[in-house]
């Protein structure tokens, strides 16, 4: 039988960002498709805040048509699809950053910046509560000899 004091020494051996960084790889794809949904589609940047607004009526119209979710007149980052296919997670040292892999990503970060790139805290708990702990609760069992 595992004392709590073996229990408490193997979990000193858990490097909590090799799971996370593993969780990210292994659901890249799921962790994006809960990303553009709760965040880009709604207009939404890093911060909570819109991420810009169309210059012209007529195009803000025909985008909101397209999806009416972020409001009249506000950027969602989506028309054809290919900045949203071209998606991946990026680790930058502290932090994961959203790119895209489109010849049109300069233009993007000249009018909007690059607040767009990180998750907002709707989609941090979103992923949190889908993802991380779900998996992070699996490893630690699995390291811990557990469950």
């Amino acid at each position: 039988m595992t004392t709590l004091l073996e229990l408490n020494e193997k979990a000193q051996d858990v490097d909590i960002m090799e799971i996370l960084d593993e969780n990210f790889e292994k659901n890249e794809k799921e962790i994006l498709e809960i990303y553009q949904q709760n965040q880009l589609l709604e207009g939404k940047d890093e911060d909570g805040g819109d991420i810009g607004y169309y210059q012209f009526f007529s195009y803000a119209s025909e985008k909101n048509k397209m999806n009416p979710k972020p409001g009249l007149g506000k950027v969602d980052l989506k028309y054809t699809g290919t900045f949203f296919n071209e998606m991946a997670i990026q680790d930058v040292k502290e932090y994961y950053q959203i790119v895209s892999f489109v010849g049109y990503l300069p233009s993007i970060t000249r009018k909007y910046g690059m607040k767009w790139a990180g998750f907002n805290e709707k989609v941090k708990a979103i992923l949190i509560k889908q993802i991380i702990l779900p998996k992070m609760q699996i490893k630690f069992k699995e390291k811990l000899g557990i469950g």
